[in-house]
């Protein structure tokens, strides 16, 4: 068919036009910003994940899940795993700003040396990190500069995590830096391989200091919390203790299964599989523990699909069924499996040969879910795999 005129070509030609649609069509033009956005994914890597995040920072609808793409882009396989929630936006669904937690947890096989890895990014290196990601540590340079950088850094050794004072502002770009100076320090205390995540917040709220904290910081003066893009007045630290019980979850699985999938095809069709067989998948998955959620407001949530294969790839013991298997025949497996490739693009590959493992009705599922993936949903409909 050829291209036709003026289309895209490349990642760059689909970054551009996204951009453009952002700048100049308003709301009515976010779903289609998202389409180019995709195709520029697609063609590119983890750095063209974060120009989108960053682009997109200030659009209720695409913040969120551009910011999770990209942290997701930086898991390193059977090294450090990063959480999709670290570093969260969140914020709209209520009628609120959007707002970025800049909070880092670590979970490892060593406590002392992640605390140990915390304490030297907090003292030496987090606090000279500016918006635009760049990491001075010279504090002239940082107190004149007009980019933002934290206004403090807490460390909760206890469990153990990192902690910036940022007033929710929005930066992916000093998220990125962030995340990647956590990963290093790891590295350096002698850590290969752990999980970073960003634990449900408790109030106070990002930007704001609790009265110890302010007493710790007698000296020091800013902005009132809430206020954006406030001055760096000064570093330090202090304890910060993040425990809370997060109470029942505000949504059921499959929306918030769709609220992270919404515009992205493959993502969309994924959870069509999910749902199907009379809705079986999604209570295995989280009665399973393979279900993690995203944000404060765990408005969004994702399928863990590593441990999913995982269980998958196990030989199974007649005598202890895993809640995956139990009651299921091969094809529904095959159709899980297929899912998770749709889903997730770290996914090991689901080999031709056992496709004529699937019966006739669920080939014509996963078609129609690889129309889906490819064409949009409507283009799917129009091929009538399902009905024919």
């Amino acid at each position: 068919m050829g291209n036709p005129a003026g289309a895209p070509t490349s990642a760059e030609a689909y970054f551009q036009a996204g951009c453009r649609i952002l700048n100049e069509d308003g709301p009515s033009g976010w779903g289609a910003a998202r389409t180019q956005f995709e195709q520029a994914a697609g063609r590119s890597d983890s750095e063209m994940l974060w120009r989108i995040a960053d682009a997109c920072q200030w659009v209720p609808s695409l913040a969120a899940h551009w910011m999770s793409r990209a942290v997701l882009s930086e898991n390193e396989a059977n090294g450090i795993e990063v959480d999709p929630s670290t570093l969260c936006i969140t914020g709209w669904e209520n009628g609120d700003a959007l707002s970025q937690h800049f909070r880092i947890a670590v979970e490892s096989g060593d406590h002392d040396k992640a605390v140990e890895a915390l304490t030297a990014a907090a003292d030496n290196r987090l606090w000279a990190v500016l918006e635009d990601g760049q990491e001075i540590p010279d504090e002239d340079f940082i107190a004149d500069s007009d980019l933002y950088s934290p206004n403090y850094v807490g460390l909760d050794p206890s469990v153990p995590l990192v902690w910036m004072d940022c007033k929710g502002a929005v930066m992916p770009y000093m998220a990125r830096t962030v995340l990647r100076i956590v990963r290093q320090e790891l590295q350096n205390a002698g850590i290969h391989q752990a999980r970073l995540f960003t634990p449900r917040p408790s109030s106070p709220a990002d930007g704001e200091r609790p009265a110890d904290a302010a007493a710790a910081h007698a000296g020091a003066t800013g902005r009132p919390a809430g206020a954006r893009r406030p001055n760096r007045v000064g570093k330090g630290s202090w304890t910060v203790i993040e425990v809370s019980d997060p109470g029942p979850l505000p949504v059921d699985l499959e929306t918030a299964l769709a609220a992270r999938a919404e515009g992205a095809w493959s993502q969309e069709a994924a959870l069509w599989l999910l749902t199907g067989d009379g809705g079986m998948w999604l209570p295995r998955l989280e009665a399973g523990d393979f279900v993690n959620w995203i944000g404060d407001d765990q408005a969004m949530a994702y399928v863990h699909w590593p441990k999913v294969w995982e269980v998958l790839d196990e030989m199974p013991d007649p005598d202890d069924p895993d809640p995956l298997r139990e009651g299921t025949t091969t094809s529904q497996l095959m159709v899980l499996r297929i899912a998770g490739a749709l889903d997730f693009n770290g996914c090991p590959a689901v080999l031709a040969h056992q496709l004529p493992g699937l019966t006739e009705h669920d080939t014509r599922r996963v078609l129609h879910a690889m129309a889906w993936s490819a064409r949009g949903r409507s283009s799917a409909q129009t091929l009538g795999v399902l009905t024919a």
